[in-house]
């Protein structure tokens, strides 16, 4: 820096201020060499190849990763009746409630016998009955299926209240059911009023998740919340897990005109 103000200095012909004298009196610059000093010049010994090491197969198969698993076939919402007739609902006994007089008989195969529904279960079902069709209908809903929810979560008693605070016959939150047009908690002991917000909540959880009714069902037990941080999965709760198999196995079994067992309460 010393050089380059005294070489200005002096070239602009102008008297050099004390800072101008204190750079000339360092003296002329040395001059730059632009030879390499000895050290620049050491050889830099080059990296050794690196030599492949073939593993052990057993160790390769145990390093290798592994195959996705195969997708599991989900179960997928019902598509709803072209009509909803009343539900086929099992009798005590196991049969079928007999069609109606102006139709020609129809041969039926014998249906088993019920042994798991005691007949004021199945009396609760069919007194639900008309609420659960009305309700399927104005949701696009399988009544069978919303008979399965109310089957697994009340065993169809409109005055059940969970411990958490789930109430009446599909066992609806109250913070749910305000969601849904039901603002009050007493009215949801109300089986019109309760089945309205349980069946909306499971048609808007068919809209969240699609057709997979597992995750549905899944939804209205832990919440949709529970079902989005498990990865769109089934969250492994053991009573949500045991809620979605119960709930398919009460629906499968009123399909097939029997009385569901399994239930929780």
């Amino acid at each position: 820096m010393g050089c380059a103000l005294n070489s200005a200095l002096i070239g602009g012909g102008q008297e050099p201020s004390a800072r101008a004298k204190f750079t000339l009196a360092l003296g002329p610059c040395p001059a730059v060499t632009a030879q390499p000093q000895a050290a620049d010049r050491r050889e830099v010994p080059a990296m050794p190849a690196l030599r492949r090491i073939d593993p052990d197969p057993a160790t390769a198969r145990l390093l290798a990763p592994e195959p996705p698993p195969e997708p599991a076939s989900a179960p997928v919402m019902p598509a709803p009746l072209p009509v909803f007739p009343a539900s086929p609902l099992p009798r005590p006994e196991g049969g079928r409630a007999e069609p109606p007089a102006a139709r020609p008989p129809v041969e039926r195969p014998a249906a088993p016998r019920v042994q798991a529904a005691e007949p004021r279960s199945l009396a609760r079902m069919r007194e639900a009955d008309g609420v659960l069709i009305a309700a399927a209908q104005r949701n696009d809903i399988d009544p069978l299926l919303l008979h399965a929810v109310a089957w697994v979560e009340s065993r169809h008693r409109p005055e059940a209240v969970s411990p958490a605070g789930a109430r009446g016959l599909m066992q609806v939150m109250p913070q749910t059911a305000a969601r849904f047009g039901v603002q009050a908690e007493s009215h949801l002991h109300d089986p019109a009023l309760n089945v309205a917000a349980g069946a909306a909540y499971l048609k808007w959880l068919q809209g969240e998740f699609g057709n997979d009714l597992s995750l549905v069902l899944a939804a209205y037990n832990a919440g949709e919340g529970a079902v989005r941080r498990h990865g769109s999965r089934v969250p492994p709760y053991p009573e949500t897990t045991a809620y979605v198999r119960e709930v398919l196995a009460a629906y499968r079994e009123l399909s097939a005109g029997r009385a569901p067992d399994g239930a929780r309460r």
